[in-house]
């Protein structure tokens, strides 16, 4: 990290600084430091009615480790660790809500002798945040796009929907900025649990599952259409 240039570096150490001069120093040090934002997924247990079914939920690596790194002129680098885990815990929480057995994958595919009906395999598409002095609002916020993609036990896809989660924190008496986003992230893990517990209630979501009774949502593949 390349410190910027102090008073102690043009040899005027003896004599107090200025407390303005010394506010300066600060925020152009602040400016070049590397902050470190970690999320994670707390919310409460999601109230759903059970199915009686075995679903399967596939993981990828780009989605387990999804991570976000950002250089903003004049406001340093930002980087964004444990989304992945984070957001799998939320889908692995709100689906063990949801179906009476969820299994999880190595493969976006389900093994034939595992009962699984269809496959669940979500995706991070976006993901943004924004500081206060960049909005002008006072608040720290965190947007995170997702895609939730439906698949058939034999891996093929039937249904895909987004998911937009967001999360604002105003501040953090400690930890500052870093704490701050990290709140606002854990908010946004929250409103993603809230709108998945909804989508799975959705019966234009889970067709197969849902409206058909549990039928092997490979027969209506071809039948029901994709959301947009």
């Amino acid at each position: 990290m390349t410190r910027p240039a102090s008073v102690g570096d043009i040899g005027i150490v003896s004599k107090p600084m200025p407390a303005l001069y010394a506010g300066l120093v600060l925020l152009g040090t602040l400016a070049g430091c590397a902050h470190r934002i970690v999320a994670s997924a707390q919310f409460p247990q999601p109230l759903l009615q059970p199915e009686p079914l075995t679903v399967g939920l596939y993981i990828d690596l780009a989605f387990q480790a999804y991570t976000h790194h950002e250089k903003l002129e004049d406001h340093g680098d930002w980087n964004f660790v444990a989304l992945g885990p984070a957001s799998t815990a939320v889908f692995h929480q709100v689906l063990t809500a949801k179906f009476q057995h969820v299994l999880t994958l190595t493969a976006p595919r389900a093994q034939s002798d595992d009962g699984a009906r269809i496959v669940f395999r979500p995706a991070i598409e976006d993901f943004q945040f924004s500081t206060p002095e960049q909005s002008k609002t006072g608040f720290y916020e965190v947007w995170i796009k997702y895609r939730v993609h439906l698949l058939a036990a034999d891996g093929r896809e039937l249904t895909n929907w987004p998911i937009a989660a967001y999360g604002r924190h105003r501040g953090a008496l400690i930890g500052g900025a870093d704490a701050a986003l990290a709140a606002a992230a854990q908010l946004a893990m929250r409103d993603l649990a809230a709108a998945l517990a909804l989508d799975l209630r959705d019966p234009g979501k889970l067709p197969a599952v849902l409206v058909d009774g549990g039928k092997n949502p490979a027969e209506s593949a071809t039948s029901d259409p994709v959301p947009q």
